[in-house]
């Protein structure tokens, strides 16, 4: 009798606990109870961008950390840095912490991959199922060009491009202001009308600095033959190209120096010395550039488009990469993968950052918490889809080409060199160039 009570008791006591078990609440909905997420344990995320020096790690933090932390309670805190704040050097020399890497395809071959901090995200968009469908195709082509393949990184910032214009000295020779969606050809033609010396002022129809031009060709043209490596300028579309960027600085009044063919060069004729008529600073993210010009009566349209080209020019995404040195990898990815969401998209577009996204949600929402002035500018023009030329192919040697490149042309510009021996030229000097730090390697 005492060996059945006890077993009488065991399965009253089994009992129990199995209908405690199924118990969800204290007012018993009958329901299971559901499984409670793994509680994380908190972090502190370190980014470190190696392209730009934009945004601060103030603004960073305030536009951009606040929504992460929300999103990710665990990270308590966040860390940003740029090479101003925390050079790379010094931070792969310490093995200080970075988790997210911020890059470009201006720094991609030349510092994140020299410094190996690449990280195969394959593996994190399979297990999370992320949809890089989402992003602008062209953009992501090119991430996966930049890793041979591999992706790297995802864009999360587009490369947009717009044309400034100058009202006041548009106005004041009588000329109407440029059209949106304007061809290469009216766009030259506009230069004309307002390249003259008034006064005994020099006023410039257009400046445009050809580097970056040159590195966004609309004509998706190589720098380098992929099959061999080298520097190769013989393809006849180089030598249209540059003749048409040269001719524009051959008319009466828009002619060049060196000194302003210089990215800086073309932005003081435009902003400082306010002698240009039309600028582009052509490699963009955002509008920041242009916050600082209050003062400047301008306006934006659409950069022109160049004849027989596949689209405008090509894309350049900011690109957020998993470092290979993070401990927190899958956080990192995260972190990434949720910058490329609606909600942050969303508050990027608003505050002029080109979003690599198609939601037109989200396009026609842009700028719309810039600066009051900017507001109250010609934004519709952004709020259309872009449309890129073809990724062209970007190895650690480009810059060197491009480098070269854009010496001819200020050649060709400055003092009337042929352009097809001034490719030629650059050719071999970038080959030059490119087997010396080949052999400065072994």
């Amino acid at each position: 009798m005492k060996t059945s009570f006890v077993s009488v008791l065991s399965a009253l006591a089994l009992f129990g606990l199995a209908a405690c078990g199924t118990s969800t609440d204290s007012k018993g909905t009958g329901q299971p109870a559901q499984p409670q997420p793994e509680q994380k344990k908190p972090i502190t995320l370190y980014i470190q961008n190696i392209y730009s020096g934009s945004p601060s790690a103030e603004e960073f933090k305030e536009q951009y950390g606040k929504l992460i932390q929300q999103k990710f309670p665990h990270i308590e805190r966040i860390e940003y840095f740029s090479n101003a704040t925390r050079p790379l050097d010094q931070v792969m020399l310490a093995k200080e912490r970075m988790d997210i890497v911020i890059t470009s395809q201006a720094t991609f071959h030349t510092t994140f991959l020299p410094n190996s901090l690449q990280t195969d995200l394959t593996e994190f968009i399979t297990k999370t199922g992320y949809n890089t469908g989402r992003l602008d195709p062209s953009s992501l082509e090119l991430v996966n060009k930049l890793g041979g393949g591999k992706p790297y990184g995802l864009p999360v910032d587009a490369g947009g491009t717009y044309m400034l214009y100058n009202k006041d000295l548009f106005d004041k020779f009588g000329v109407a202001y440029p059209p949106n969606k304007m061809t290469w050809d009216q766009f030259a033609d506009l230069s004309k009308k307002l390249s003259r010396t008034d006064n005994g002022v020099m006023y410039h129809g257009s400046a445009l600095a050809p580097v970056n031009f040159l590195i966004r060709n609309p004509y998706a043209l190589n720098h380098l033959d992929p099959s061999t490596g080298k520097a190769d300028f013989s393809n006849p579309t180089w030598s249209r190209f540059l003749s048409q960027i040269a001719d524009l600085y051959r008319i009466p009044g828009n002619e060049k120096t060196a000194t302003h063919l210089t990215t800086s060069g073309v932005l003081n004729l435009f902003t400082k010395d306010r002698v240009a008529a039309m600028y582009s600073p052509i490699i963009a993210n955002d509008l920041s550039l242009t916050f600082t010009f209050e003062a400047l009566n301008f306006d934006f349209t659409h950069f022109p488009t160049m004849p027989n080209a596949p689209g405008n020019v090509q894309t350049y995404p900011n690109i957020y990469a998993v470092s290979s040195t993070s401990p927190h990898k899958e956080d990192a990815f995260d972190v990434i993968a949720f910058m490329t969401s609606d909600e942050v998209q969303l508050a990027k577009s608003k505050r002029g950052v080109f979003s690599t996204l198609g939601n037109k949600e989200i396009r026609a929402a842009f700028a719309q918490e810039a600066p009051e002035f900017i507001r109250k500018k010609n934004l519709a023009i952004f709020a259309e889809p872009n449309v890129y030329a073809t990724p062209t192919n970007i190895s650690e040697y480009t810059s060197t080409a491009n480098g070269e490149l854009n010496t001819a042309l200020t050649e060709v510009i400055a003092t009337g060199k042929d352009v097809n021996t001034a490719l030629r030229e650059a050719a071999e000097k970038a080959n030059q160039k490119i087997e010396q730090a080949k052999s400065a390697k072994k």
